[in-house]
């Protein structure tokens, strides 16, 4: 296909004019809040009471042009210097309260009153806002869909199932506040421009066939199954005779062909056709059938295989089931075949006797401009996109090839890359006014296109647009219901992947380095199962879940593979016996078993954990996660808990401190728990370690890979351990109820790192007020995730924005 710049250069210039316009969008200055008594309380206390704590006993070293780690404390003199370097002051913060500073050689040591007020001035001037006083909702910086946004876009707008940042290789998008939908780092590069380019054209080849003929023979991939299993393929046909082709026979684990015989049911839209057996000749199968207009079902399920199939798969390199090597649907053996789903949704009109070609395009983009832009669009927008249709044909294209050249536009239209949201004029100030500001309500479309992307990471659907054009998205009852609506739907599954994922660091187990040699059981198979777990379990959470699930919860899922590296039953049969040829291969246990397929590998069940197990932190995933890869890491577990679970982080290790891997304990064949004591006589160790260890040291009948293990090398594991705050344990399970016992710190955190995926930008301290509302609204239901979405959506900084006008920016 000619490039889409032979069409028209000036329209061209326009689009891409608007779309580099719409990269540097700016972000709104954060606004001077209104004083505050707070504000006044806390700026008295800091001149009276911790400035000069801080003069005793750190101006000696953090002073003046040579400040030890290039800190000044004597530059901070008032309350909004210090809030204008949250995260120093942050970190400040960690090392007083952990006893860090000042060193303990210093001669002036504060006490631990003088530590608590300190911490506790840092924390309420980062934090604290007074609620009462009228304060400007943060703007949000213009948001690029990201990747995966842009994937589900597509595949709504035109019911796709490709994936165009994988086919085009799209730039991975950079991480802010934790998460990669953020508006301020969603930045819009020359390369990733190309890269729009370049899939907007690939993306209009694949909607719109100019090949008739191009669902003629129909093929769809299936994966092998053992018995009882089934696989499904989707066609799409017209009226007519259709002839069903499959070619299927027993194969071993590396997909070759293995003697014997199983018996095959083989259905048609749910209709038995036939069932037939398979042999290593390889038999194609055929059938025909009457078809009507419209998709279709072919289901392969395989109900019988050998009895002596173990013996079959010792002398055949195991065995991996039914492969079902083809499965095809050919006609109509007279007429045209239909046009693909997606081409259809598109080509809503042609050119014909009784309708001109300029209202056949303007028909097109009148139905598919709306949705694509989230919005309602006006007539100027959409004559200019019918134009580009216009003028392809003008210049020679067919009414197909023209429609290409306009989906190319919208694809690279601002519209449609950018979410880019108005507010209602209908609706103006809440009823927490400001003479300095003004906080509208975002129009209904703004907000069901919000809520989309941050339960569906996709654009709103039919339903959803129909409510936001009766302005349905303003009554806070209707936002209740369709948050209900929307996590119902398998499309909530992108919450899984976009926010639970990346909260809980998931996506590095695929790049995990584990060694094989020290723990031959672990295999790529073994890591999907792991990862799978987790996805079903965050499912699970959002659909049903509490927020402290995390941490108690006595259930989870597994598949057999899963389950045996558990050591619990699945379906009340030993899993071990699901594996086919489980002896005689060379080896005993789980670790032979670590490659081929179990019976019901693809088979996920919920079942309740073992008494040592509870919640997430003790899944393979996490604890696989939070090891090195030849031995576990309490230190890099206790760490996690508390940046994940707890949002209380330690402060970075003070400069010059040696990794625990680097001071030498390793040599001395040392256990890990008499390592890190050694490791906390230093003291500038101990003040971090007495916090992170003892979480850490309390998962270590947890090996590397997350097994339950009761000693290491012989030497009986040690468990017990003593936090901050002086609860004591003794094993994983009693330091979990631990952490279930902080359950407000828990919730406070997880509100906090939702409301920020959900706004897509960092919070500041006036979001705490919302999020005081979130928590006061879910407690008494257990924090409810479910509850706390509904809460978060119906939120202010999620409904309204400041005019930016009225802002008085810092």
């Amino acid at each position: 296909m000619p490039a889409f710049v032979s069409i028209d250069l000036r329209t061209v210039r326009d689009v891409f004019s608007c779309l580099l316009l719409s990269a540097f969008f700016p972000l709104a200055g954060r606004a001077e809040l209104p004083a505050s008594q707070l504000d006044s309380d806390l700026n008295s206390e800091f001149s009276t009471a911790i400035q000069p704590m801080l003069q005793k006993y750190c101006y000696e070293c953090h002073s003046g042009k040579d400040a030890e780690s290039s800190v000044s404390l004597e530059t901070f003199q008032s309350l909004t210097n210090v809030r204008d370097k949250q995260s120093q002051w942050e970190q400040i913060r960690g090392i007083v309260r952990l006893g860090a500073m000042p060193p303990k050689d210093y001669a002036e040591q504060p006490s631990d009153v003088d530590r608590e007020r300190i911490s506790n001035w840092i924390y309420q001037s980062l934090n604290a806002v007074d609620c009462g006083v009228p304060s400007p909702i943060q703007s949000v910086t213009v948001r690029r869909l990201n990747k995966f946004e842009y994937d589900n876009t597509v595949r709504d707008l035109f019911g796709l199932t490709i994936k165009p940042s994988k086919e085009i290789a799209f730039v991975s998008d950079d991480v802010g506040n934790g998460f990669d939908n953020q508006g301020e780092v969603l930045t819009l590069s020359p390369l990733i421009l190309e890269k729009y380019l370049q899939a907007a054209e690939w993306v209009s080849q694949q909607v719109i066939s100019l090949d008739p003929e191009v669902l003629r023979s129909q093929s769809a991939d299936l994966e092998p199954i053992f018995v009882n299993e089934s696989e499904t393929g989707i066609f799409n046909g017209s009226e007519g005779q259709y002839t069903l082709k499959a070619k299927m026979y027993l194969s071993n684990s590396f997909g070759e062909e293995i003697p014997g015989k199983g018996r095959v049911e083989v259905y048609f839209d749910k209709e038995l056709i036939e069932t037939v057996e398979t042999s290593k000749s390889n038999t194609d199968f055929k059938w025909t059938r009457n078809v009507t207009e419209g998709l279709h079902e072919v289901t392969i399920k395989l109900i019988e295989q050998p009895e002596d199939i173990d013996e079959i798969a010792r002398e055949n390199k195991g065995y991996r089931g039914l492969r079902i090597r083809s499965l095809k649907f050919e006609g109509p053996q007279e007429g045209t075949p239909p046009m693909p789903i997606p081409h259809q949704r598109v080509i809503v009109s042609k050119p014909s006797d009784s309708i001109s070609f300029d209202e056949a395009a303007i028909s097109i983009v009148k139905n598919i401009l709306p949705k694509a832009f989230r919005r309602p669009c006006s007539q100027v927008e959409i004559d200019k996109i019918s134009n580009i249709i216009i003028q392809a044909n003008m210049t020679g294209y067919s009414f197909e090839e023209a429609v290409q050249f306009g989906l190319q536009a919208i694809l690279v239209s601002p519209d449609f890359l950018f979410r880019i949201e108005s507010s209602s004029a209908s609706e103006s100030a809440t009823p927490m006014e400001s003479p300095t500001f003004v906080r509208r309500r975002l129009d209904s479309f703004a907000i069901a296109n919000r809520l989309s992307y941050f339960l569906w990471s996709s654009m709103p659907d039919e339903e959803a647009r129909k409510l936001a054009s009766e302005n349905g998205f303003l009554k806070d009852g209707v936002i209740l219901e369709e948050v209900g609506r929307l996590i119902g739907d398998n499309k909530s599954d992108a919450m899984v992947t976009g926010f639970f994922e990346q909260w809980l660091g998931l996506r590095n187990l695929k790049s995990v380095d584990v060694d094989e040699k020290a723990f031959p059981i672990w295999s790529d198979p073994l890591r999907d199962a792991m990862e799978k777990e987790t996805f079903l379990f965050c499912q699970s959470l959002l659909r049903e879940g509490s927020i402290l699930d995390v941490v108690s919860a006595n259930y989870t899922f597994v598949n057999p593979r899963l389950a045996e590296y558990y050591g619990i039953p699945f379906e009340g049969k030993d899993p071990a016996e699901l594996y086919p040829s489980s002896s005689g291969r060379g080896g005993k246990g789980f670790a032979m078993r670590r490659l081929g397929r179990y019976r019901d590998e693809g088979k996920w069940v919920r079942v309740e954990l073992p008494e040592q197990r509870r919640g997430l932190l003790t899944h393979a995933s996490i604890l696989t996660l939070t090891s090195n890869p030849t031995r576990t890491s309490p230190v890099k577990r206790g760490k996690w808990v508390l940046e994940n679970i707890i949002g209380d982080p330690p402060p970075p290790a003070p400069p010059g401190v040696p990794a625990l891997e680097k001071a030498g304990h390793s040599e001395q064949n040392l256990t890990l728990r008499q390592m890190l004591e050694i490791h906390r006589a230093d003291p500038g160790c101990a003040s971090c370690h007495n916090v992170l260890d003892p979480i850490g040291l309390g998962l270590e009948n947890f090996n590397t890979v997350g097994q339950w293990r009761t000693d290491e090398g012989g030497i009986a594991i040690d468990a017990k351990g003593k936090l901050q705050d002086g609860r004591t344990f003794e094993g994983p399970r009693e330091l979990l109820n631990h952490l279930e016992a902080d359950r407000d710190k828990i919730a406070r955190h997880f509100v906090a790192k939702l409301m920020t995926y959900a706004l897509g930008r960092g919070l500041v301290r006036q979001d705490q007020c919302a999020i005081d509302r979130v928590l006061d609204q879910t407690r008494m239901d257990g924090y409810r995730i479910v509850d706390v979405i509904r809460a978060v959506a119906c939120s202010e900084p999620f409904l309204y924005q400041t005019d930016v006008d009225n802002l008085n920016a810092k």
